[in-house]
């Protein structure tokens, strides 16, 4: 379980039966706010949806199925990513020659993200899925979790965004406007830090 949502894996019986990760997020307390926050946050996912489709984001990012309302909370379907986190594989220990391709590949894939108008705004360690291809012979990385992130300039978060380790200063003032594609590249420079 998430700060915001719990998270589960599943099957998708309607498309032969592949795995998916569904984040159902907790509800939110005032009725008025609570359908305001959603309404928004679904539209600001179909978007999203629709950006990360791009030809040259296919296989970088976890990209939203679908989407709906399950006992008042909102509930998002994500086609499962086999692999484990950034943050895992740095305590599992890697090559130090790897780190390099790790750094260019999710550099390359934030800029793509920024072309497509996406800003994450909650990049970290955990957010970052690593993926081995013994037939290319080499590490793929996808980022997830795009909660937080803000599509076409307008925020589609539910809550609160970022973790305070890896977030841009700006962002502990609930500013996105002013924060934009920097704090991606803010939380890039801490990640490549680590």
């Amino acid at each position: 379980i998430g700060g915001q949502a719990g998270c589960y894996r599943g099957t998708d019986l309607r498309h032969g039966g592949s795995h998916v990760f569904i984040k159902q997020y907790f509800d939110l307390n005032e009725d008025v706010e609570r359908q305001r926050k959603q309404s928004r946050f679904f539209l600001g996912i179909r978007d999203l949806q629709e950006r990360l489709m791009h030809p040259n984001l296919k296989g970088r990012v976890g990209r939203p199925l679908d989407q709906g309302i399950v006992d008042y909370t909102p509930v998002c379907v994500f086609l499962f990513i086999e692999g484990q986190n950034l943050q895992n594989l740095l305590l599992d220990g890697i090559d130090d020659e790897d780190v390099p391709r790790f750094m260019v590949a999710l550099a390359h894939t934030i800029m793509l993200l920024h072309d497509c108008d996406v800003v994450h705004y909650d990049l970290k360690p955990t957010n970052i899925m690593v993926q081995w291809s013994a037939t290319e012979g080499k590490w793929f990385v996808k980022i997830v979790d795009f909660d937080g992130a803000a599509v076409g300039g307008r925020s589609i978060r539910l809550g609160a965004v970022a973790s305070e380790h890896f977030f841009a200063p700006e962002l502990a003032f609930d500013d996105l406007g002013d924060a934009g594609q920097k704090a991606d590249v803010y939380s890039f420079g801490i990640i490549a830090y680590s």
